[in-house]
This record gives structure tokens, sequence and C-alpha cells, in this order.
């Protein structure tokens, strides 16, 4: 039986970008061949803007927008949804279209020792390598946001620096000593917090027992007082049990037991997952008070406005890579800097034919070719390619249109 219509459901998922090009003239080689329909559901844009004739966007369920992936990709209400609004104007939003990535400004860290140094790390699940040549660096009493679409990396990161997963290579340096595959109860004693997505609580205790918890991850002893004077809301709530509050007050739960083991370094994975945007900045608000207390914070977060204003440095991933880093605040005052990580940057529109879906591509037609390369010679385009803030594909096309030249 030939389909006639396929659904896709994030076949990208762990894909790095030469994989995810590679999916994406199959997908179009497909519809070509066998003139099958198809949908797809993923949040990697790049493959979207390849693979698709025509979009529908949905933001916790709501559509709002449709059109053509160019159309799309410069809609205020899509960039909107996965930038955030900006802070200083609600009119703002509707300059920001996504370009080319641009080099920053380089500024002075807080502290020229960083407290944390991660160097070429890349791991991944099952052997499958989902993080590939992360180089990073967290300074003392500094906030560093590091934010990119679903997928990108940014959890994976935590769990390899943090030791819950086995880096593949790479090295990871926290306060001058080397944790490279140390266990993770050994690098929590060393002064590091992981707070995960999901809050990492356990439901049955109540919030006085959980936040007794610290003295198990270093602290010398346990005086809530801090804990309750940063979320006083708290206070009328230590003998409730954790899983009967909301998700909110679960967070506060969390971040006060953090507070009170008083870490070198607090890792925050998706605060705000799941919470309405009024709790997530009275979330925000409290980290401030960890940056008091001499913690650094290493911020991973889906509310880009929020995380860019509270962080002295920020880290944009793509596709199980650093795409762009740089001072938080340029980022936030020039917006396209980071869309294109989210919405797709400088990605050439796949020529497809209408196969009765009802949506009409351009007539325009492009020669499609692959190149096998050893892996070295993979691994050192992808490098140079990183380091020029170019895509592989275009660091490929540049060296051989060099190479034409040459003759």
């Amino acid at each position: 039986m030939r389909p006639k219509l396929i659904l896709l459901d994030e076949p990208a998922s762990g894909l790095d970008a030469d994989e995810t090009n590679a999916l994406a003239a199959a997908l179009n080689r497909i519809r070509e061949k066998f003139k099958v329909s198809m949908l797809l559901v993923d949040h990697d844009m790049s493959l979207v803007m390849r693979a698709c004739d025509y979009l529908y966007v949905l933001d916790f369920g709501e559509l709002i927008s449709t059109g053509r992936p160019e159309q799309v990709r410069e809609d205020p209400r899509v960039i909107e949804a996965y930038l955030g609004a900006a802070a200083d104007s609600a009119a703002e939003a509707e300059t920001v279209k996504a370009k080319p990535k641009k080099k920053l400004e380089v500024l002075p860290p807080v502290s020229t020792a960083p407290l944390l140094e991660v160097k070429d790390m890349s791991a991944g699940y099952g052997g499958i390598e989902v993080i590939r040549g992360i180089n990073l660096t967290v300074g003392r009493g500094e906030i560093v946001a590091c934010i990119g679409a679903n997928g990108a990396g940014k959890t994976t990161t935590l769990r390899a620096i943090s030791g819950i997963i086995r880096t593949n290579r790479g090295k990871v340096v926290f306060d001058g000593k080397d944790i490279t595959r140390k266990a993770p109860e050994a690098i929590v004693r060393l002064g590091m917090v992981h707070i995960p997505q999901g809050r990492g609580l356990f439901p049955q205790l109540t919030v006085a027992e959980t936040l007794r918890l610290a003295s198990y991850s270093g602290a010398s002893s346990v005086d809530l007082a801090p804990a309750l004077d940063a979320f006083p809301m708290l206070k009328s709530r230590l003998n409730q049990a954790v899983g009967t509050l909301s998700g909110g007050q679960q967070q506060m739960v969390a971040l006060a037991r953090a507070l009170l083991v008083q870490p070198k370094l607090l890792f925050l994975d998706e605060m705000s997952q799941g919470l309405a945007p009024a709790v997530v900045q009275q979330l925000f608000e409290r980290i401030e008070i960890f940056r008091k207390a001499g913690t650094s914070v290493f911020l991973v977060e889906q509310f880009v406005d929020s995380a860019l204003a509270i962080a002295d440095r920020a880290y944009v991933f793509e596709q199980g890579s650093v795409a762009v880093e740089g001072p938080a605040a340029v980022m936030r005052r020039d917006r396209d800097v980071i869309a294109g990580a989210y919405l797709g940057t400088a990605v050439a529109m796949a020529d497809v034919s209408s196969n009765g879906n009802g949506h009409h591509a351009p007539t325009e037609s492009l020669a499609d070719f692959s190149i096998k390369l050893p892996a070295e010679l993979k691994r050192a385009v992808q490098e140079r390619a990183a380091r020029e803030g170019m895509e592989p594909g275009e660091m490929i096309a540049e060296l051989l249109k060099a190479g034409g030249r040459a003759k």
C-alpha cells in the first residue's frame, strides 16, 4: 500500500546540522518521487524552513500564524513566541527579523578567572552525540544565560557538566579542579548545585523536610531563615507536602533549598517550564539573591528576554553547538543576533513541487547533491564554520568556489 499522507513527529530530534540537512533533502526527494503529502511536527526551524511549503505555528495550543516559511519567519507574533516580548517597547517586536548571525562586541567578564571552564566538550545518549565542541565559561559572581530552541542541546550540556551523563570528549574545570567524568555527588560536594527540569523534588516530603535536605548537599547546618526571608510565601506551607503545591511554589522550594546550600555555582534548567508569565517574573527577581550571596548562576531558559535582562553574558545554542556568544545586553538590544537560532538563519528555501496539499512552492529549480567526507575532515569543516559564523554547507560552498577560482 502506498500512503497518501505521512505524519512525521519530531524527526529531527537529536540530529546535528548536517544530518538535519540530509533529512530535509530526503523528505523532499520522497515527496517528489512518490507524490505523497506530509504533515510535519518539529521544533527544528532549519528543517521546517527547508522541507515545508506551508506552516501553521502553535503557541500554548493557540494558532498564532500561518503562511509560507519566509513569511512566518518574519511574523512578529512568531518572533515574540520564540524570543519573548521585548521589555523596552511592545512595538519593537514589529521590527525584528531573522537575519544572518552577527559578531558581537566583546566586553570583559565579571571575573578574569573563570569559576567554570568547559573546553571542546561533546556528549550524548546511547552512542548518539547530541552536543559537540562546546566551549563556555562562567565567571565568579556572574549570571550567564543559555538560550536556544528546543532540542538545541542546552539541557544535555548541563547534565554533562554536572556529571549526570558522561562526556565523550573535552574537559570541564570547576574552581580550578578537573571534574571531567567525576560522579555527580562528588561535583556537588565541590559546590555545584543543579536544579533540573521538573525541579527534582520529592513530592511526599513537606516543605520543611525538603529544605533540611540542604544538609546532604554540602550545608554544614540548616537555618531555614534565609530561605524563608527570600521566599516568604513558604512560611505558611512548611508542613505541606511539596507535591500538593503549585508549580510556582515548587520552584520556589527548589530555589530556597539551593540557597541554603550556598553553592559556588547554581545550574537552573528551564525554571519557567509550565508556569504563568507573572509567576516567572517573580522567580527571575529572586535570582539576584544568589549573586548577592556570592553564587554564580548558569541559567537555561525559554523566556529569552527575561533571561537576558538579568544575565551578564549569554550563549545561544543551535543544533548541539554554540552558535553565538556575547554580552546579554547586546543580544537583548539587537534581537536579530539570536532570532536566527530560533527561526532559521540564512536558510535557502527548498524547491518542492505541489503534491496535493494545496500549497505550491516556487518553480525555480535547485541542484542537489551530497558529498561524503572523512570524519576528521567533516569535523574540521564544522569547527571552521563555527568559528566564522557560517553553516557547514556554506563553508563547503566557499571552499569549492575558492578552488574553482584557483584553477
